[in-house]
């Protein structure tokens, strides 16, 4: 059987599949895995001898098509002869998003056997305490709330908080497309940034279909911040799209805070806050909130005979 295209109305079989997932980067999310497309990357999959593979397509750039680890339902990882034999037999390059428990598992020795492997800084993620971000108590977080009282002294009352709606909706987009034009998204249709923008319309326009949380903050009834939860294991969860005006000082630390107060149900005690694509301004931001650890992953190349 070939691998198949996987379009977001397949929220449910994927969800189905991942349920019992246990690996803690962002990308095993179902919602991640289903948004992020656009004219350039679209994601597949395929079940063979009951393991699900999923994997992303690249148009006309097959060198970058890849494979993320397949999640059996049974919890039992294929070890890297069966990925290495796997591979060989289909059109992908490459296995991306790696977690580094995998690493640990089989260990480099027996990896190295059939694969490189490649540590990718800018695609490991940060983990956080959902209490320390909902509560951002102690010194070290002193600079947080301050900047919080900033914004307060500024905006208190006169800011609200909703979810996105089918009324609203088009108004969050809107907020998208400002936030993208001060990030230049459009200059490049193959960027990191482009798809990002992509995997953000299609989570919002999809967002009641999905089911998945979402949190809008409106300061004189004009949305200034969005962001969307999901659920990746049973006790980690994944923060967003998390968005907000750059010009509204302390904004992005309050909105931040009642992230983690509003998106998440009691049973997740950590937050992944996804990785800083080696923007060394962003990772100096996710830094500074004091992650309990940050996940390593790894791109495996199979070797060639």
């Amino acid at each position: 059987m070939t691998f198949k295209k996987l379009e977001i109305k397949d929220k449910d079989f994927l969800k189905n599949h991942l349920k019992n997932n246990t690996e803690e980067l962002c990308v095993y999310s179902p919602l991640t895995i289903l948004v992020w497309r656009a004219k350039y990357y679209y994601p597949v999959y395929k079940i063979y001898n009951n393991i699900l593979y999923i994997g992303a397509y690249l148009t006309g750039d097959n060198e970058k098509n890849h494979l993320i680890l397949p999640v059996p339902e049974s919890g039992k990882y294929p070890d890297p002869k069966h990925l290495y034999e796997f591979i060989n037999s289909e059109d992908f390059s490459y296995y991306k998003y790696i977690p580094e428990t995998y690493i640990e598992k089989f260990g480099k020795d027996e990896i190295e056997k059939y694969f490189s492997i490649e540590y990718v800084s800018g695609d490991s993620d940060y983990i956080y305490l959902r209490e320390n971000l909902a509560a951002l108590k102690g010194r070290k977080y002193s600079k947080k709330r301050n900047l919080i009282n900033q914004f307060l002294k500024d905006y208190d009352k006169r800011y609200e908080f909703t979810e996105i709606t089918n009324k609203n909706r088009p108004e969050v987009l809107d907020f998208i497309e400002e936030w993208c034009i001060v990030r230049d998204c459009e200059s490049d249709p193959e960027s990191d940034i482009y798809c990002e923008k992509k995997a953000v319309e299609n989570a919002v326009n999809n967002a009641d279909f999905l089911g998945y949380k979402t949190l809008v903050l409106k300061i004189d009834e004009e949305i200034k911040a969005c962001a969307l939860s999901s659920d990746i294991t049973q006790n980690v969860g994944g923060l967003h799209f998390q968005k907000a005006s750059f010009e509204i000082k302390g904004l992005y630390q309050f909105f931040d805070k009642h992230c983690a107060q509003k998106l998440f149900d009691n049973h997740i005690k950590y937050i992944n806050k996804e990785s800083d694509m080696d923007d060394e301004g962003l990772r100096q931001a996710k830094k500074s909130y004091y992650p309990v650890k940050t996940i390593s992953s790894y791109n495996l190349t199979p070797l060639k005979t």
